[in-house]
């Protein structure tokens, strides 16, 4: 396609207050419950993870209102800095979240218009060639990661998992849950990889001589997910 925002074009340059981004649902609940909200950050060289935990409406709205404020200050501090993750459940997410409880709408409409979201799937798709059977991100890390170890290493299970803690009795605290722990495990295991896969990303950016063609502010939301499709 004859688009300069494409694949490798599409990477930003790095920022030290870069964000990768990667949540956990539940589907089971009575209107779906985004209940780990999780991310990782750069401190001089070092992976600092944090996550804000949902398990009731009351509990993610505040995880919601919490993770924006957090991202949305970085982004002040930094207009370089962007918000990394893989595939559109994120921003899907994000939208369905502000809709629902009627909060931050303000803040999650400028990151979406400005291209503070950066969708890494789609960097992939449009970008490189994978001998893969699809572009899961789970497909991509033997390229760029080791193994994955623990007892969590999809969604799928991760979802089981949790509904296994629901039915426990376990306490909400992670540190107190081994299965909310092996969740919490499992979340930063994806948000590292997408650190992973955007440095090896940036990589074949460099090796290409591409660079990054940047987005105006105020141009559309992301593609909808017939794109996807």
């Amino acid at each position: 396609e004859d688009n300069p925002v494409l694949g490798l074009a599409a990477l930003p340059t790095a920022s030290r207050l870069d964000v990768f981004f990667d949540m956990e649902g539940y589907p089971a609940a009575d209107d779906w419950l985004d209940y780990l909200f999780g991310a990782v950050t750069t401190d001089e060289g070092k992976d600092v993870f944090h996550d804000w935990w949902a398990h009731s409406d009351q509990q993610e709205k505040r995880a919601f209102e919490e993770f924006i404020d957090w991202v949305y200050e970085r982004w002040h501090q930094d207009p370089s800095m962007h918000i990394y993750h893989y595939a559109p459940y994120e921003t899907t997410a994000a939208k369905r979240l502000m809709g629902k409880y009627g909060t931050r709408e303000d803040q999650v409409d400028d990151l979406l218009r400005n291209n503070v979201f950066v969708d890494l799937y789609a960097v992939v798709r449009r970008g490189v060639v994978v001998g893969e059977p699809s572009y899961s991100i789970k497909n991509l890390e033997h390229i760029y990661m080791d193994k994955r170890e623990g007892g969590v290493t999809d969604a799928g299970a991760s979802v089981l998992v949790y509904d296994a803690w629901c039915e426990s009795g376990e306490s909400a605290d992670w540190q107190k849950s081994d299965r909310l722990k092996a969740i919490r495990d499992y979340n930063e295991d994806d948000c590292v990889s997408t650190v992973l896969l955007a440095n090896w990303l940036r990589e074949c950016q460099e090796g290409a001589g591409i660079a990054w063609a940047e987005k105006d502010g105020g141009a559309d939301e992301p593609e909808p997910e017939r794109q996807e499709r």
